[in-house]
């Protein structure tokens, strides 16, 4: 008895609503407009900008005042060396997570046999993207070291260039 009303049941289709495309992208354009904050620019908006508009970041920077006697260009060589202090500093930092993956890796198999073939394919992994992190340091490093030794030698004083 039980299984002929389970049979009869799987065979009679029953008629479920179906929401259609069209029902689905009016729903999440709405929820969009609820949850929407902040002006979102697309191309229409940047093309209408594009004869005269300005677009803020939103960040106003201060004008930099440059110590006497510095040529008029000690501006750009400051901000080249400080962007390649801020790639150095971002390729410790990503050396740093390395070495806290592996040693991480190392601990969680720590007394285990099993995939102790995954494991070191995974530490290899690790150790090869570390050992390219610090190849990419020692360029940026060597980089740097360029950029200070041009500057020098445009007539800025080390000084002048951490100002």
């Amino acid at each position: 008895m039980r299984r002929s009303i389970l049979v009869l049941l799987l065979l009679v289709p029953l008629p479920l609503p179906a929401q259609s495309l069209a029902d689905l992208a009016r729903q999440e354009r709405e929820r969009r407009e609820k949850i929407q904050a902040a002006r979102s620019y697309d191309n229409r908006d940047l093309e209408a900008m594009r004869d005269g508009g300005r677009i803020s970041t939103g960040e106003r920077r201060e004008r930099e005042v440059l110590p006497e006697g510095a040529p008029p260009d000690a501006g750009k060589w400051r901000g080249q060396i400080e962007r390649a202090e801020l790639r150095v500093e971002r390729l410790r930092r990503v050396i740093k997570d390395y070495d806290e993956k592996i040693e991480l890796e190392r601990r969680s198999f720590a007394g285990k046999l099993q995939g102790l073939a995954a494991r070191e394919r995974r530490l290899r992994r690790l150790r090869d993207a570390r050992r390219k992190a610090e190849r990419e340091l020692e360029d940026a490093l060597e980089d740097k070291r360029q950029l200070e030794r041009r500057a020098r030698r445009a007539g800025l004083l080390p000084g002048q260039l951490r100002e």
